[in-house]
């Protein structure tokens, strides 16, 4: 059996109910004090709510190089009037309007987000559950309308934004349209992360002036919000005491072209989502409050609109989109960089030098001591990315990865937990404990939640199963050394609701397209695993094959197959071999092969010449129940999710088997004993749509 002499061991962390030291006098703790509970995503009785609504006002501030940037205030409110004493701040930086009145045009991405919003309707970054008919006052639902403060936030939990939750407990949200977006002057071109980190630090500055802020700064939000996080890191963070980035990428090549592949289905999603919304007054940012007129915000959306014919001028139709993605597909990381104004940069010290990855530089963002919590989904588009930015930072630290994609995450309780102890000082044991939390996902059942001070834990070990040419994954003995092949087929596709397209219309992602795709590829499958299976870490699956033509690209998926036939896929991993030679990591990848993607590392792909290259998997923390198979399918094509060059000719890929040197499935596995313990009482209120972040298929 598989699982032979890896049984499943847990054990179990108490959930706290003690007190936990008095915060400090003005942090307002509940009337429950004697019972308060401070656990990952179930918090109560350390802080409580002190407003009953909010009020918006928006203005323009200029940083450094007299750029004006549009930015919208949330000030807690009780009665009608200003809390009085000055307040912490958490500031969310966007690329997709801070604010803005509802269209027919909007993506679909944006009507789900923002359900029950109508044309005509405000909308924006930090608001969910409130109406603002003037732009201004907060107005509740009905249901929500005559709550007391403590009573508004327990409903918000379930029905608000983490914004207005934070907001209730007594802390200013800032939204701030990002450079050369929104109603934002200026433009996104050159070195971009130095740039945007730059115009945040002095937004933080002058932050930290302002009456109602006590000057404590913190940061939140998810992608392009948590990867402006990393570039305040790295570039402006000297009032920034702590950020919860959030399914954001370290090293935005990797996360658009994973395995030096295109990831066409999520760069489509975002042009479409982006079309517009800097150009077509429809879908523009609200003008700041003194722009009655809206000259401004029509100056500032003037000022970045390529000329007619430039490369950036067509992306708001199809025809654009496609051209503009021709163009991206093929840029190894070396021309990124240098498209990025990442080469050869002048840093604000004075010093010169190349930014090896963006958004996040961790010799630079190491400088300093901003906390940073790092949160991911096993699902999500970025979950390589979320371990190895706690890996490589020095800081005060966190990690969180849960069942999430890229959509679906939970932050609410938990956001409160960590700014409440950053930036009020309420001591609630948040940095007492293990650095990592994480999810451990199942086939039908709730996560288990569980502490560890790294990620993959301590004492993870691989289980190597050895592939072979009658479709079987095995352990121990190699299996004789033999040849498998198949001929790629273009048309086999993970489908548009698997990770790849990144913005899923759902709470769960969908790969039952693989179904159909199986028969376009590879199936290999374990045996019934004879008792339950914990996996946790980076898969890998070390490939030897030869292709038939001067390409060879593989796509692999990893699956929990049930008894009757139902599959989640819990991992996958792309490759392009033409990046195949082993290079020095410039920072720790915990354990994964580390490849250059530039163009001087690229490899011929000869005919008939085999080759070696370990394709590592997203990370996973899945419990796999005994009597369930593995299941790995290979198929030289994702049509729906990865760029496919016109002139290609499918190739066939021959695929070594057995021996010494046959390819095998590397499986982390923890200990038998000191596996990682659960949590209990952790995210007692996750809703059911962020138990789990992909459906069986």
């Amino acid at each position: 059996m598989i699982a032979a002499g890896l049984p499943l061991f847990v054990s179990f962390l108490p959930g706290r109910a003690e007190a936990r030291g008095s915060p400090p006098e003005d942090s307002g703790p509940s009337d429950d004090a004697a019972f308060r509970i401070s656990l990952p995503g179930t918090y109560r009785g350390y802080s409580q709510g002190i407003a009953d609504g909010f009020l918006r006002s928006s203005r323009y501030v200029a940083v450094r190089d007299g750029t004006r940037m549009a930015l919208d205030i949330y000030r807690p409110t009780l009665g009608g009037h200003f809390t009085g004493e000055p307040l912490p701040l958490v500031a969310m930086s966007t690329g997709y309007r801070r604010a803005w009145i509802m269209s027919d045009r909007e993506s679909p991405l944006v009507r789900r987000k923002w359900p029950g919003r109508q044309a005509g309707d405000f909308a924006s970054q930090a608001v969910r559950a409130a109406r603002l008919p003037d732009l201004r006052t907060a107005t509740w639902p009905e249901e929500a309308q005559h709550l007391a403060p403590a009573q508004l936030a327990d409903w918000l939990l379930d029905n608000g934004s983490v914004c207005e939750y934070l907001l209730m407990h007594g802390y200013n949200i800032a939204i701030i349209d990002t450079r050369g977006t929104g109603a934002s002057f200026g433009s996104a071109t050159g070195p971009s992360a130095l740039q945007i980190g730059q115009d945040l630090d002095d937004l933080f500055e002058w932050f930290a002036a302002r009456p109602w802020c006590d000057g404590n700064i913190g940061m939140i939000g998810a992608s392009w919000h948590g990867a402006v996080q990393h570039m305040a890191l790295s570039y402006g963070a000297r009032r920034l005491k702590a950020v919860m980035p959030q399914m954001t990428p370290i090293d935005q090549y990797l996360g658009l072209w994973p395995g030096g592949i295109y990831n066409i289905g999520l760069m489509r999603d975002w042009f479409e989502l982006r079309a517009g919304q800097d150009g077509i007054a429809e879908l523009s940012a609200l003008p700041v409050d003194a722009d009655q007129d809206g000259k401004l915000l029509r100056a500032a959306m003037s000022a970045r609109r390529p000329a007619e014919g430039t490369s950036g001028e067509p992306t708001a139709t199809r025809e654009g989109i496609e051209r503009q993605n021709a163009i991206m597909a093929g840029l190894t990381r070396d021309r990124f960089q240098l498209g990025q104004g990442l080469l050869d940069v002048s840093f604000g010290d004075g010093t010169r030098g190349n930014i090896a990855q963006a958004p996040l530089d961790f010799a630079r963002a190491n400088l300093g001591q901003t906390a940073v919590y790092s949160w991911n989904g096993w699902w999500d588009i970025y979950a390589r990315e979320g371990p190895m930015a706690h890996a490589n930072l020095t800081t005060p630290r966190k990690l969180l990865m849960g069942p999430w994609n890229h959509g679906n995450y939970w932050d609410t309780s938990e956001a409160l937990r960590w700014f409440d102890y950053w930036l009020k000082g309420i001591d609630n044991g948040i940095m007492e404990e293990p650095e990592v939390v994480f999810a451990t996902a199942q086939p039908g059942g709730r996560p288990l939640w569980r502490h560890s001070e790294t990620f993959p834990p301590p004492g993870v070990r691989d289980v190597h199963l050895a592939l072979t040419t009658d479709g079987l994954m095995t352990a121990g003995v190699a299996p004789p050394r033999a040849l498998v092949s198949f001929e790629t087929d273009d048309s086999a596709t993970s489908g548009p609701g698997a990770r790849a397209w990144g913005f899923s219309l759902g709470p769960q992602l969908d790969y039952s397209a693989l179904e159909d795709a199986a028969g376009k590829g590879l199936v290999f499958e374990s045996a019934p695993l004879g008792e339950a299976l914990d996996i946790c870490g980076y898969p890998a699956l070390r490939l030897r094959l030869s292709s038939s033509s001067n390409h060879a690209r593989v796509f692999a998926f990893l699956h929990d197959l049930a008894p009757d036939g139902r599959a989640h896929c819990i991992a996958e991993g792309w490759f392009d071999y033409r990046f195949r030679k082993p290079g020095i990591a410039p920072y720790d990848t915990l354990g994964t092969a580390w490849y250059s993607f530039a163009a001087s590392d690229m490899l011929p792909v000869v005919p008939g010449e085999t080759m070696l290259a370990t394709i590592d998997f997203t990370p996973i923390a899945w419990l796999a129940p005994a009597g369930h198979r593995l299941q790995l399918i290979l198929t030289g094509a994702d049509r729906d999710n990865a760029y496919q060059a016109p002139a290609e000719a499918p190739p066939v890929l021959t695929i070594l088997c057995g021996g010494e040197e046959g390819s095998a499935l590397q499986l982390p596995v923890p200990p038998q004993s000191g596996a990682p313990p659960i949590i209990e009482g952790a995210f007692a209120a996750l809703p059911e749509a962020s138990a789990v972040g992909v459906v069986a298929g």
